[in-house]
């Protein structure tokens, strides 16, 4: 696959993040905290799409875990139409499965 970047700095990762849902219709306040709950869930591991030149402990492609703070307050970054990445950096990642 060719990457849209040519090098990443640091002790950062871009890690692949699922798009927010969204509705067209207007949710009671129970289906969208229902929806946002659901979407938290799934920010329970992220598969790492690319490192910092200093990161030597993960790779991409490898599967992590980071509190979901880091994540939601991490930037993102539309690499495409389909791919959005989330920059955190390295030292927030506590395990590799």
């Amino acid at each position: 696959m060719n990457k849209p970047i040519k090098k990443i700095l640091g002790n950062r990762v871009l890690l692949k993040t699922p798009p927010l849902p969204e509705s067209k219709l207007q949710l009671s306040k129970e289906a969208q905290e229902s929806l946002k709950e659901d979407y938290l869930k799934k920010l329970d591991k992220l598969e790492v799409y690319e490192v910092g030149d200093t990161v030597t402990t993960i790779q991409a492609g490898d599967i992590v875990t980071i509190p979901v703070p880091s994540v939601l307050n991490g930037q993102k970054i539309k690499l495409s139409e389909e791919l959005e990445v989330c920059l955190v950096s390295a030292f927030d990642i506590s395990i590799v499965w």
